[in-house]
């Protein structure tokens, strides 16, 4: 029973030591990064406000330099330089499921929304979705902040 318990520490050991060095990210200067879909306007605005109105950075990806990267290489190299990200979910796709019909966000924007909530943690990560746009239903747990046409 003791060289159980002996094993079983040590595999807690050893998980603590690589939970620390899986440390989430941080922040280089006051970059923030904006995940979006096809709605540019709001994706203009957020922009205006977090520049304008808190003086903070925003990385959007279609805007920087690919270095010849990969798109996942670029992603992966513009996402580790922040430590917050806000993620536009706008009504960019319709799908038909089970005989319904509704709109959810292009599935860039979901891949990039559950990769930072792994990498940043959840309390990093704002969903900022507009009306009439779903969510797959394992991301209900997140809270979103909703909006109508505008982010004012």
């Amino acid at each position: 029973m003791s060289r159980w318990a002996n094993t079983i520490e040590i595999k807690i050991e050893n998980l603590i030591d690589r939970r620390r060095k899986t440390a989430f990210l941080a922040p280089y200067d006051k970059k923030i990064f904006i995940v979006h879909g096809h709605d540019h306007l709001i994706l203009n605005e957020l922009e205006t406000i977090l520049r304008e109105s808190f003086k903070l950075n925003p990385v959007i990806l279609t805007r920087e330099s690919d270095n010849g990267d990969t798109i996942i290489e670029k992603f992966e190299r513009y996402a580790s330089e922040c430590a917050f990200a806000f993620v536009l979910v706008t009504p960019d796709d319709m799908v038909q499921s089970k005989g319904k019909q509704y709109f959810q966000g292009r599935p860039n924007v979901l891949f990039e929304l559950g990769w930072f909530c792994g990498r940043y943690g959840r309390d990093k990560v704002r969903v900022l979705r507009q009306r009439d746009t779903q969510l797959p239903s394992d991301l209900n747990g997140l809270i979103s902040i909703n909006f109508q046409d505008s982010l004012q």
